[in-house]
C-alpha cells in the first residue's frame, strides 16, 4: 500500500502504547508500591538501615508512624516488604503461595547451607525439591516420629532429673535457683543431638546432668548463627561488598560460629560415613538405623548409589539443629516468666496437669491431646513473644499485586511475627497482656493445637515453604513445658517480687535470662533415677537380631551397633572340623578376590625405586643425605607428582601436585587424619599428650577441643592483642637500637634472622608465661643467652621432627643403636626446653592447685599457663595433668616460632634484591598507615601487597620440605594409585610451591603480583587450593591460622614500615642460596637498616 512505512511505524507505536497501558499503567501506575521511606539513589535506604540498629525495631517503628500494615523499604535494589496484617499475610502465603515459594540468596544462608544444599534456606529449585522430599519422608514423617519416641522420652526424663538436681542447691526461699533458659535450650539441643547422632553430649556433660563446655559452645554457636540469619546484612543488598569489606561484622561472626558447629559435627559425620560407605562411596551393607545420621548416609538413589553427598548431609544436619532448638525453648521460657507473674494462670495449668496426668507418674505424649490449657499458654507465648521479629523471607517470583499494591519481582516479603501477634485489630482484647484463655475453643472440648492457620500469629511457618517439622516442634514444646510445670512449683527469686519481662534490645528474647526458684511437687519416687534410667536404655538398645547357619547351628547374636558386642556360640556338630575348614578357606578366597585383586592388581602403587627385601629403601636413605633432597631429585628424574618409597615396611608417599594433595586432604581427609608414631614426636609430646603431633584418637580429640576453645579461639586472640602489640613495639625498638651501630653505609647492620626468630619467641613466651625473657635479656633489648639457647633448642627440635630417622622405620633399633645421631640430639634439645619451661610450670601449678591436685580458687588469668592449669572437667577436677600441660606448652612454642620468621627473612632478602618490590610495599604502607604512627593489626585487611609478598615467600621458600605427615587409616585409592593402610603421606611444601604446572609464570622468581586478586578483594595467607602450604589444612590443619597470620604480617609490616633496608656494604646483592640440610637461607640475613619515620613515632 502507499505510505506502507508510515503505516508500519504507526502500528508499532500503537503496540508499544498498548503494552505500556496494559503493563505499566495497570500495575505500576494503577497499583503503587506499598508506603515506605523515600529511598536514596542506588543505595536505597541502606544508610537508614546502617544508622538504625537493630533494623527490625526501626522497621516496626516506621510502620507504626506511617500507620500501615504493609510497607516497602528499598535496600540497594531489593524491595523489602514487611507485613503485620493477617489478611495480607494470607494473600501472600495462601492465595499466591506459588509465587512466593523461593528464598533470598544471602551470605548467612549460603554459609549455613554449605552453598544451598539443605532445605529451609534454599531458593526454589531442584535441590530444594529433592531435600524437601527426603526430609518429609525420612526425617520428620509420622513413622520417624514414632521411631524417635523413646529418645524424646529419655531427654524429657533427663530434663526432669537435671532440674531436680538443681533443687538441691537450696536458696533462701527453700527451693533451688534454676537457669530456665539453660535447661530449656539444652533440652532442645539434647533431643536433636540424640535424634541425629544418638548422643546427648559431645563430651562428658556436667556432673549434675547439665551441659558440659562442649554442649554450651555448640548451642551458643547455633543461637549466634540464628541471630545472623537474614539479619539485614549490608552485603546481602550490596553483593559487591561480600568478601571485600565486612561493614557490620556479620561475615566474620558467621564464619566463626559455623566453624564451631562444623568442629563438633564433621568428625562424627565423616567417621560414620567411613563406617557405612566404602572407599568408592558406595554403601557397604544394610544396617539397623540408630539415628538420622545413619538414615541420611544410607539413602540410595535408583541406581543403588548414595542419594546424598557428604556436604549435603552436613548441611542438612546443621539445618536440623538450627531449626529445632530455638522456638520451643523461647516460648517456654517466656510462658513460664509470664505465669510466675500471674499465679492464677500457673495454678490453672497445674490443676489441668493433676486432673489429666495425676501425681503418680510424669506427663507423656499420649496426654497432650487433653492438655488444652497448657497448649493455650504455649500459643499465647508464641503470639506475644515470638522467637524472631520476622518469619523466614519469601521472594516474589514475578511482579504481582497484593492488597492493591504492586509487588515487584525479587521482592523480599517479611511476615512480621511480632507485628501479627501484637496487631490490635487481630487481637483487640488487651493485646499486650498474656491471656491464654483467648485460645480456648468455645465448646471447651475441641483440641487446641499450636499452629495458627489464619496467620494471626506464627508459631510454625505455613504455606508451601512452611515448617515440615510441626509434629516434632509441637511435641518438644508441650513436653518441655508440661514436664517443668508438673514436676515443680515455680516462683520468682528471693528479693524479686516479679520477673522482669523486658525484651532484649537486639532480639525478642527476655533481656535477663529467666532464673526462677523451683521446688519438687511430686513424690520422690516419681522423679527418674539415673541408675534405673541407664538400665532401661541398656535393655532398649541391646535387643538382638539372631542369624543361624542351619548346618551345625552357628548362632550369631548381633546387638545394635551402639552396643558393639559380638557373641559367637559354636555348638557341637558332626564333621565340624571339615565344616569350619571349608568356611575358613572360603573366607580367605573371598578376602583375596575382594581386596587384593580389586585394589592391588587393578591399582598399582605410585612409582618409586625398587625396594630391597625387608629393609626397603633404607640403604638409599642412609646414603643420600639430606633425604628430602634425594626424594625430590628422584621424583624429578621419574617425572612424577606422586611416588612411593618403602622405608622398612612403611610406604612413604611424597606428593608435589595440588590436585592430588586435595584428593588426600579434601576428598579423603577422614582417612588421613592420623599422625605417624616416631621417636622425635614421642619425646616432644611427652608420650603423645599434646595436639599437632598426636595420632588420631581420644587424646587428640580432647587436646584439640581444649586448644580450639581455650588457646586459639577468637576470644583468646582478642584477649592477647595487647601482648602481641607490646612485642611488635619491642621489635621496632630493638631494630631502632641496632641502627645506632652505624656501618659504612650510614645505617645499622641488623641480624634479621635473630630479630625475626626472637620476636616470634617473645610473642609466644608472653602469651604462655607472661614474660618476654627467661633472664634479663641484652642491654639493647635483644635476647639474652637464655633466650638464644631456648630458641636455638626449639629450632633444633624442629629440624629433627619427622626427619627420616632410621629407628622410625626400624623401631627395633630405638634405644639400642642411634645410627644417625637423631635420638641423642633430640634428648639434648628437649632437655634444654624442659629446663626453661618446667620450673615455671611446676611453680605455677603449686600456686594454683592444692596438695590433692585440686584447683585452689578462681583466678584472673594472666596467660595461657593459668588457663591450662585451671581448666576443670565435669566433676570440678583439673582437666589436664602436669605432663599434658608441659607437652602442650612445648608444642605451642615449637609451632609458633618458625613459619613467620622464615617467611619474613626470605621475603626481605628477595625484596632487597628487587628494590621495585620493596618500594611498592613501602608505598602501600605509607598510603594505608601513613608516617605518623606504626602499623596496627586493624590495618592488615588493607595491606594486600604486603600479604602478597608474604604468600610468595611461603610459596617459594617454605619453612620445611614436607608438611607434617598424614597416616592412611585404611587401604584406599588416590589418583588411580593404591595407597596401603599405614602409609605416610608427605605433601611437599617446596614441590607444591615450585610446581611449574601450578605456577607457570616464571616459577622460581619472586613475584608477589601473582597473588593479588583482579577485583582487589582481600588477600589472605592461607591457600585453599593447596598450590602451596602456608599453614597446614584439613582435619589436622593448623588451629592457629589467625595467630600465625597476625604474627607474620605484623613482623613483616613493622620491619618494612619502620626502616629502609639495603644489602650490607661491599655486597651488591643478598646471597639467596639455600642451606644444604634445610630450606633456610644458607647465610642468615644481615642487612643495613635506617629509620624512615620521625623519631617520636618509634616506641621509647
Amino acid at each position: 500500500m502507499e505510505n506502507s512505512t508510515s503505516f508500519i511505524y504507526t502500528l508499532l507505536l500503537l503496540a508499544i502504547a498498548l503494552f505500556y497501558v496494559h503493563f505499566f499503567k495497570s500495575k505500576k501506575l494503577l497499583y503503587p508500591l506499598p508506603p515506605g521511606p523515600k529511598p536514596w539513589p542506588i543505595v536505597g535506604n541502606l544508610p537508614e538501615m546502617l544508622k538504625n540498629k537493630p533494623t527490625f525495631r526501626w522497621i516496626q517503628e516506621l510502620m507504626k508512624e506511617m500507620n500501615t500494615d504493609i510497607a516497602c523499604i528499598r535496600f540497594g535494589n531489593v524491595h523489602v516488604i514487611p507485613v503485620t496484617c493477617p489478611k495480607i499475610s494470607i494473600e501472600f502465603l495462601k492465595k499466591q503461595d506459588a509465587l512466593f515459594a523461593s528464598r533470598p540468596i544471602s551470605m548467612s544462608t549460603e554459609m549455613t547451607s554449605k552453598g544451598y544444599l539443605s532445605t529451609i534456606l534454599v531458593p526454589s529449585g531442584e535441590q530444594w525439591k529433592k531435600m524437601k522430599r527426603i526430609v518429609s519422608t525420612h526425617v520428620v514423617s509420622p513413622a520417624k516420629h514414632r521411631w524417635f519416641h523413646m529418645k524424646r522420652i529419655e531427654e524429657a526424663d533427663h530434663l526432669v532429673r537435671y532440674v531436680y538436681e538443681q533443687c538441691k542447691n537450696v536458696s533462701e526461699s527453700g527451693g533451688g535457683l534454676v537457669k530456665v533458659r539453660v535447661a530449656a535450650q539444652q533440652y532442645c539441643g539434647n533431643v536433636i543431638r540424640k535424634m541425629v547422632f544418638n548422643k546427648r553430649f559431645f563430651g562428658e556433660g556436667s556432673k549434675d546432668g547439665g551441659p558440659g563446655l562442649e554442649e554450651e559452645e555448640h548451642l551458643d554457636a547455633i543461637f549466634k548463627v540464628l541471630a545472623y540469619l537474614y539479619s539485614f546484612c549490608v552485603s546481602d543488598y550490596a553483593p559487591c561488598l561480600r568478601g571485600v569489606v565486612d561493614l557490620d561484622g556479620h561475615e566474620k561472626a558467621m564464619k566463626e560460629n559455623i566453624g564451631i558447629i562444623d568442629r563438633y559435627h564433621d568428625p562424627i559425620i565423616e567417621e560414620r560415613i567411613l563406617e557405612l560407605r566404602d572407599n568408592h562411596g558406595l554403601i557397604k551393607k544394610e544396617v539397623d538405623h540408630e539415628d538420622l545420621l545413619d538414615v541420611l548416609i544410607t539413602l540410595k538413589d535408583g541406581d543403588g548409589n548414595p542419594l546424598l553427598s557428604t556436604e549435603e548431609i552436613k548441611a542438612q544436619i546443621t539445618e536440623l539443629m538450627i531449626a529445632t532448638v530455638d522456638n520451643p525453648s523461647n516460648a517456654v521460657e517466656w510462658a513460664l516468666a509470664e505465669m510466675i507473674n500471674q499465679p492464677k494462670i500457673l495454678e490453672k495449668a497445674i490443676e489441668e496437669l493433676d486432673r489429666v496426668v495425676g501425681k503418680e507418674r510424669l506427663v507423656q505424649e499420649s496426654d497432650f491431646s487433653q492438655l488444652n490449657y497448657i497448649k493455650a499458654c504455649a500459643r499465647e507465648a508464641f503470639r506475644l513473644h515470638p522467637i524472631a521479629p520476622f518469619n523466614v523471607p519469601h521472594v516474589s517470583g514475578s511482579d504481582t499485586i497484593v492488597a492493591n499494591y504492586f509487588i515487584p519481582k525479587g521482592s523480599h516479603v517479611l511476615l512480621s511475627r511480632s507485628g501479627l501477634g501484637r496487631n490490635p485489630k487481630a487481637w483487640p482484647d488487651e493485646t499486650l497482656k498474656f491471656k491464654p484463655e483467648r485460645h480456648l475453643k468455645d465448646d471447651d472440648v475441641s483440641e487446641v493445637v499450636l499452629t495458627e492457620n489464619d496467620l494471626r500469629f506464627i508459631s510454625f511457618s505455613t504455606g508451601r515453604r512452611g515448617c515440615i517439622g510441626v509434629t516434632l516442634g509441637t511435641s518438644m514444646t508441650v513436653m518441655l513445658f508440661a514436664r517443668l510445670l508438673q514436676g515443680f512449683t515455680w516462683t520468682a527469686p528471693p528479693n524479686e517480687s516479679k520477673i522482669d519481662l523486658s525484651e532484649a534490645e537486639d532480639s525478642l528474647a527476655l533481656a535477663k535470662p529467666l532464673i526462677a526458684v523451683a521446688k519438687p511437687r511430686l513424690a520422690k519416687h516419681v522423679y527418674p533415677a539415673e541408675t534405673m534410667h541407664v538400665i532401661l536404655i541398656y535393655l532398649y538398645t541391646t535387643r538382638c537380631q539372631q542369624h543361624s547357619i542351619n548346618r551345625g547351628t552357628l548362632c550369631v547374636q548381633v546387638p545394635k551397633k551402639s552396643n558393639r558386642v559380638l557373641q559367637l556360640k559354636l555348638n557341637q556338630m558332626e564333621n565340624s572340623t571339615s565344616f569350619l575348614s571349608t568356611l575358613l578357606l572360603l573366607a580367605i578366597a573371598l578376602f583375596y578376590v575382594h581386596f587384593f585383586k580389586s585394589k592391588k592388581l587393578l591399582y598399582p602403587l605410585p612409582p618409586g625405586p625398587k625396594p630391597w627385601p625387608i629393609v626397603g629403601n633404607l640403604p638409599e636413605m642412609l646414603k643420600n643425605k639430606p633425604t628430602f633432597r634425594w626424594i625430590h631429585e628422584l621424583m624429578k628424574e621419574m617425572n612424577t607428582d606422586i611416588a612411593c618409597i618403602r622405608f622398612g615396611n612403611v610406604h612413604v608417599i611424597p606428593v608435589t601436585c595440588p590436585e592430588i594433595s586435595r584428593e588426600f586432604l579434601r576428598k579423603q581427609d577422614v582417612l588421613f587424619v592420623s599422625r605417624p608414631m616416631s621417636m622425635s614426636t614421642e619425646m616432644t609430646s611427652k608420650g603423645y599428650l599434646s595436639t599437632a603431633l598426636v595420632p588420631y584418637g581420644e587424646q587428640w580429640k580432647k587436646m584439640r577441643r581444649i586448644v580450639s576453645t581455650h588457646v586459639v579461639s577468637p576470644a583468646k586472640h582478642r584477649w592477647f592483642h595487647m601482648k602481641r602489640i607490646e612485642e611488635a613495639d619491642h621489635l621496632v625498638r630493638y631494630v631502632y637500637e641496632q641502627c645506632k651501630n652505624v656501618s659504612e653505609s650510614g645505617g645499622g647492620l641488623v641480624k634479621v634472622r635473630v630479630a625475626a626468630q626472637q620476636y616470634c619467641g617473645n610473642v609466644i613466651r608472653k602469651m604462655v608465661f607472661n614474660k618476654r625473657f627467661f633472664g634479663e635479656g641484652s642491654k639493647d633489648g635483644g635476647p639474652g643467652l637464655e633466650e638464644e639457647e631456648h630458641v636455638d633448642a626449639i629450632f633444633k627440635v624442629l629440624a629433627y621432627l619427622y626427619s627420616f630417622c632410621v629407628s622410625d622405620y626400624a623401631p627395633c633399633l630405638r634405644g639400642v643403636v642411634d645410627l644417625d645421631g637423631h635420638e641423642k640430639a633430640m634428648k639434648e634439645n628437649i632437655g634444654i626446653i624442659d629446663r626453661y619451661h618446667d620450673p615455671i610450670i611446676e611453680e605455677r601449678i603449686l600456686e594454683l592447685r592444692d596438695n590433692h591436685g585440686l584447683i585452689k580458687k578462681e583466678v584472673d588469668h594472666e596467660d595461657l599457663l593459668d588457663v591450662l592449669i585451671t581448666l576443670k572437667d565435669g566433676d570440678g577436677n583439673p582437666l589436664l595433668s602436669t605432663e599434658e600441660i608441659k607437652a602442650q606448652i612445648a608444642e605451642l612454642m615449637i609451632a609458633t616460632v618458625d613459619n613467620p620468621s622464615n617467611a619474613v627473612e626470605w621475603a626481605l632478602a628477595e625484596m632487597i634484591n628487587q628494590p621495585k618490590i620493596l618500594e611498592k610495599s613501602i608505598e602501600e604502607l605509607d598510603r594505608v598507615v601513613g608516617k605518623e604512627r606504626l602499623v596496627q593489626e586493624s590495618d592488615f585487611s588493607q595491606l594486600n601487597y604486603i600479604k602478597a609478598c608474604t604468600r610468595e615467600a611461603f610459596r617459594l621458600h617454605p619453612i620445611a620440605p614436607f608438611n607434617v605427615p598424614h597416616v592412611s587409616g585404611s587401604d584406599t585409592i588416590v589418583a588411580n594409585y593404591f595407597i596401603p593402610k599405614g602409609s605416610h603421606v608427605l605433601l611437599s611444601r617446596s614441590g607444591l610451591g615450585r610446581n611449574p604446572k601450578a605456577w607457570p609464570d616464571e616459577t622460581l622468581k619472586f613475584k608477589p603480583e601473582r597473588h593479588l586478586k583482579e577485583d582487589g578483594s582481600e588477600v589472605v595467607l592461607t591457600e585453599n587450593d593447596l598450590k602451596f602450604i602456608s599453614f597446614s589444612t584439613g582435619r589436622r590443619g593448623c588451629l592457629g591460622v589467625t595467630l600465625g597470620t597476625s604474627m607474620t604480617v605484623m613482623l613483616f609490616a613493622r620491619l618494612l614500615h619502620g626502616f629502609t633496608w639495603t644489602a650490607p656494604p661491599n655486597d651488591p646483592k643478598i646471597d639467596l642460596s639455600e642451606a644444604k640440610d634445610c630450606l633456610a637461607l644458607a647465610k642468615p640475613l644481615i642487612a643495613v637498616a635506617k629509620p624512615r619515620l620521625a623519631e617520636h613515632v618509634y616506641p621509647a
